[in-house]
């Protein structure tokens, strides 16, 4: 998979979580740009891109949100590498195979991230974050059915294709 859509794919989606997100909350959650563009990356350019790709956006959001720096990256990079994985065994086009990596991506990052929260702060309120975390992952499935094809659209607009 070429960098220079993955790049701009990330540098997007983080624009987007923090300009456009804060108004597009359903019960308490926020759809997450940065973790589904993390996941398509990794389903579509493996276990590799998905780590790498994830690591790297959530170092930026670690920085850009102030907290300890290595919680989010951690929780995305792990989130990218399990999609790369499936990516390599299953076809990606397909929709609902979108949708349930999302979801399970969400969830992984999200359970990553507030677990190691907990364990060095202990001020998680986990009846909050089971209803939000459930909220935002179907937030994130149904924005990666629509986001796979413009990504798609856009890797081969600058990717050479065979």
């Amino acid at each position: 998979m070429s960098w220079l859509p993955s790049v701009a794919v990330l540098l997007l989606s983080i624009i987007g979580q923090a300009t456009v997100v804060p108004y597009l909350a359903v019960f308490g959650a926020q759809p997450d740009f940065v973790v589904t563009a993390v996941m398509l990356i990794g389903l579509v350019g493996g276990e590799g891109a998905g780590g790498l790709y994830g690591v790297a956006a959530g170092l930026c959001l670690d920085v850009w949100r102030g907290r300890q720096i290595g919680l989010i990256a951690l929780g995305y990079g792990v989130a990218g590498y399990l999609a790369g994985l499936v990516g390599a065994r299953v076809y990606p086009g397909r929709a609902g195979v979108r949708f349930l990596a999302a979801v399970a991506g969400t969830v992984v990052a999200q359970g990553i991230i507030l677990g190691l929260y907990r364990a060095s702060h202990g001020l998680v309120d986990w009846s909050a974050v089971e209803r939000t975390v459930a909220v935002q992952a179907l937030y994130d499935g149904v924005l990666a059915v629509v986001a796979y094809p413009l990504m798609i659209r856009l890797r081969r607009g600058v990717a050479p294709t065979p």
